[in-house]
C-alpha cells in the first residue's frame, strides 16, 4: 500500500482533501513556504544527494507512539521515500505529515514519522513520534473528530503473504499540541481452499453528554465462510459469524480513553496463535 492522500473528515461536516506527495509542493495559504521546509525542522540537515534522493543525518529526537518496545531505529543516514501532509481537521493553522523512510534492515516495519506543525506566525515543530508497526503505513480516511481539536488519526500497518493478512490501526489523536496514543486493534485475515476468513473493523466517534471527547466503537466482525471446494484432505471448520464490541470513553481522572471491555485483547490473543 502506498502513502494515500488524507481527507480531513469531521463528525459533523467533511473539509476539502489537502495531499502532497512532492517535498517541493507549497504549504497552502503559506506563500514561500514548502513541505521541504517542514521537513527540515524533523531532518535538520536535509537535502538532496547527487542521486536525487532526499535525506540527512540530523533527525530530531523521537520516540514510539506504542512505546520503546515499538520503536525501529534509524540509520545515521536517513532517506525520505514519501511523504502524505493534511490540515488538522479542526485547526487549519496546524499541519500533520506522515515521512516514510522504507524498510530499515533488521526490521520487519518500514520506519516512518509522524510531525505536527504549527505554521502560524511562522513554522514550527510541535510534536514528531514514530507511527506504524508493519511494512506498510497509511492513515486511513476520513478522518474524523473525538472533539473540536482532537481529530481520530487511525494509523494502519500491514503485510501479507499467499494464505494470511495482518492489520493493526493504532487510535491517535491530539491533545495539547502533542500525538496522543489510544489504543491499537489487531486484525487477521486468512484465505486457505476451504475457507475464508475475515474480520472488518469499524471505527464510530459518539458524542457523550458532559464530556469533552466522544467515545469511540470500535466494531469487529469476524465471519468464516466455507468455500465449498475440493481441497483433498484439508478441513474446513464451520462456518461462522460472531461480533466483537468494545468502547473507549475519556476517563477525566486517568486523562485517558479506557476500554469498557478486554474483547479486543482476547481476539488479538486468538489472532496471535493462528500464525
Amino acid at each position: 500500500m502506498k502513502l494515500i492522500p488524507l481527507v480531513a473528515g469531521l463528525i459533523l461536516a467533511a473539509a476539502s482533501p489537502v495531499a502532497a506527495a512532492n517535498l517541493s509542493d507549497p504549504v497552502a495559504g503559506h506563500p514561500g513556504l514548502t513541505q521541504f521546509d517542514l521537513a527540515k525542522l524533523v531532518i535538520t540537515d536535509l537535502a538532496p544527494d547527487a542521486e536525487g534522493s532526499v535525506g540527512g543525518k540530523s533527525v530530531v529526537a523521537f520516540t514510539h507512539i506504542e512505546g520503546k518496545d515499538s520503536r525501529i531505529d534509524l540509520p545515521d543516514g536517513v532517506t525520505i521515500s514519501g511523504i502524505e501532509i493534511f490540515p488538522m481537521p479542526g485547526d487549519r493553522s496546524r499541519e500533520i505529515m506522515l515521512i516514510d523512510f522504507g524498510a530499515q534492515e533488521g526490521y520487519v516495519a518500514d520506519a516512518n514519522l509522524m510531525a505536527l506543525f504549527s505554521l502560524d506566525p511562522k513554522p514550527r515543530l510541535l510534536d514528531v513520534t514514530e507511527v506504524g508497526s508493519d511494512r506498510f503505513v497509511a492513515v486511513e480516511t476520513p478522518i474524523r473528530l473525538l472533539a473540536p481539536d482532537a481529530p481520530l488519526l487511525m494509523v494502519e500497518s500491514e503485510h501479507d503473504n499467499s494464505n494470511q493478512s495482518y492489520l493493526s490501526t493504532a487510535m491517535v489523536t491530539v491533545r495539547g499540541d502533542k500525538f496522543r496514543w489510544i489504543d491499537s486493534v489487531f486484525t487477521f485475515n486468512e484465505h486457505l481452499c476451504s475457507y475464508q476468513n475475515f474480520q472488518t473493523t469499524t471505527y464510530t466517534p459518539r458524542p457523550v453528554k458532559g464530556s469533552p471527547y466522544a467515545s469511540i466503537a470500535v466494531r469487529v466482525v469476524d465471519e468464516t465462510k466455507l468455500t465449498h471446494d475440493e481441497c483433498g484432505d484439508e478441513t474446513a471448520p464451520k462456518a461462522s459469524r460472531r461480533v466483537i464490541e468494545t468502547v473507549y470513553r475519556w476517563d477525566a481522572a486517568k486523562h485517558a480513553f479506557e476500554p469498557n471491555n478486554k474483547a479486543l485483547q482476547r481476539l488479538m490473543n486468538e489472532n496471535t496463535k493462528k500464525f
